[in-house]
């Protein structure tokens, strides 16, 4: 089910893709970040079109995590408005026999408080999967960036030695940045 709606937006993205040659000569197709932000709507599929499958039990664990978290802190959110409703309402049928010797603002700090954490978690899981769209994006844009042997940084340590002119002088020590290029 899952290949059947990701494969018209393969197809498409194999289409409008150009053939690049990498560092070894070889032809390397470039992926389009669109089409990985389409694939991307369902978590992981951005990841698949752009042959990063090892990303995508990462994305489902960040993801399905934060949806747990919303949804536990749901349950008990729920849990708490309803003894606290009722107990405002002068109900004395239907209190919860756990709850009986909480105070009722208690049991509004534990509403607060479980409404504030599902909201939280409600964010941290919409930026999750806006970050999952986003990976897919830059991946796919990054797809024929050219990572050659030729390419190096290299840290070094510098030592320059003291200056004569100033008294009581020392040695500097740092440490030199050394790009190499094609």
């Amino acid at each position: 089910m899952f290949f059947l709606l990701w494969a018209p937006f393969v197809a498409q993205g194999q289409q409008h893709a150009a053939a690049v040659p990498d560092s070894s000569g070889s032809a390397v197709r470039a992926k389009s970040p669109k089409i990985a932000a389409l694939c991307s709507v369902i978590p992981g599929g951005g990841q698949v079109y752009n042959g990063k499958y090892w990303k995508v039990p990462v994305v489902y664990g960040i993801i399905g995590g934060a949806g747990y978290l919303v949804y536990s802190n749901h349950d008990k959110y729920v849990y708490y408005r309803t003894e606290n409703r009722l107990r405002l309402n002068g109900a004395t049928e239907g209190l919860n026999p756990d709850l009986r010797n909480m105070s009722t603002e208690n049991v509004a700090a534990y509403e607060r408080y479980y409404q504030r954490n599902q909201e939280l978690y409600a964010f941290v899981f919409a930026v999750c999967y806006g970050l999952n769209i986003v990976d897919a994006m830059v991946d796919a844009h990054f797809s024929t960036y050219d990572v050659s042997e030729r390419l190096s940084m290299q840290l070094r340590p510098y030592v320059a030695g003291p200056d004569f002119a100033v008294r009581n002088a020392a040695p500097t020590w740092g440490l030199c940045v050394v790009f190499r290029g094609k």
